[in-house]
């Protein structure tokens, strides 16, 4: 069985299919981020209704109208949002870029912690965030390039 490539026709063909979406970024070059982010919901949606109504039967459930609105606020805030940002990202900065925000979720829950429980870290603690922060830093700061030497 000869080797599956997942090299593109052309810049403007669409991805392979089952490919994630910050391993196909150049696929996104031209969309509004907000057709992506609408098309990954819309998908996601038609599948997880049905098989919600399925396995849940939602209408045996009463939630409280408290627990109606956290929904909805976790359904445009925290995800729908979060979709577009995160495919705005691909667009502007890449896919390493837009990958590289994931290792920078501890830090910032780290720094959280601190901040607001009054948590104490060990120095061992200290130096792994410092190795993560500057991985993210040596894998997203674009590198200086030497002018060549002129042959004369």
């Amino acid at each position: 069985m000869p080797a599956r490539s997942y090299r593109r026709k052309s810049p403007s063909s669409p991805p392979p299919s089952g490919m994630p979406p910050a391993r196909s970024s150049r696929g996104f070059a031209g969309f509004d981020p907000m057709a992506p982010a609408a098309g990954s919901l819309l998908c996601g949606t038609a599948v997880l209704i049905p098989l919600g109504l399925l396995v849940e039967q939602p209408w045996t459930a009463s939630p409280s109208a408290s627990s109606v609105w956290a929904l909805l606020g976790l359904a445009v805030f925290s995800t729908a949002a979060a979709f577009v940002v995160y495919f705005r990202l691909i667009q502007t900065l890449g896919s390493v870029g837009t990958t590289s925000q994931a290792y920078l979720r501890v830090p910032i829950g780290v720094a959280l912690s601190v901040t607001f429980l009054g948590e104490r870290l060990s120095s061992t603690t200290w130096i792994g965030l410092a190795c993560v922060v500057a991985g993210v830093a040596a894998m997203t700061i674009p590198s200086r390039r030497r002018p060549s030497p002129k042959v004369a």
